[in-house]
């Protein structure tokens, strides 16, 4: 019952089906911690992780489009905040991934933290506007979506 009130996803999967089973593309330690907030509707970002998770995370937050879904987005995106500032990244590929994430989940708060990053300043300028819309956002989400995941390029610039 928990599940079908506090998940829109679970709502439409127990009007459609009355199976038990239910087959999830996302893996389990991310549904994990979905699953754990749909019971609790508390969450808490696991002390260790990477960007690659929380990216799952986030996809897998989407999918089950669970009630109250911003205020699990704001905790990541705290968690997220935290962890650059803790980690501060000093290579282009890593900034590249954490700009990407900021600009895909909308997370501004770590966009403006990734954009004052000294790396980021050193490459694009620190006068370099980057609002959402402007030539540079396109430029760069374009580069972090076509270039930055690709095997192929990720060779190239190591």
């Amino acid at each position: 019952m928990v599940l079908n009130v506090s998940s829109k996803f679970m709502k439409k999967h127990f009007k459609e089906s009355k199976e038990n089973e239910l087959i999830v593309e996302h893996k389990i330690d991310v549904v994990k911690h979905v699953i754990l907030y749909l019971h609790s509707l508390c969450f808490k970002m696991p002390k260790f992780y990477d960007l690659d998770f929380a990216d799952r995370l986030l996809k897998a937050i989407d999918s089950f489009e669970p009630e109250h879904r911003s205020s699990i987005k704001d905790s990541i995106h705290k968690s997220l905040c935290q962890k650059f500032a803790a980690e501060k990244p000093s290579n282009f590929i890593s900034i590249l991934h954490w700009l990407r994430l900021s600009i895909h989940h909308r997370f501004y708060i770590l966009l403006d933290m990734t954009r004052e990053n000294p790396l980021f300043c050193d490459i694009f300028g620190f006068e370099n506007y980057f609002g959402l819309g402007s030539l540079s956002h396109l430029t760069f989400y374009s580069i972090s979506r076509d270039f930055v995941d690709s095997l192929f390029t990720n060779v190239i610039l190591n």
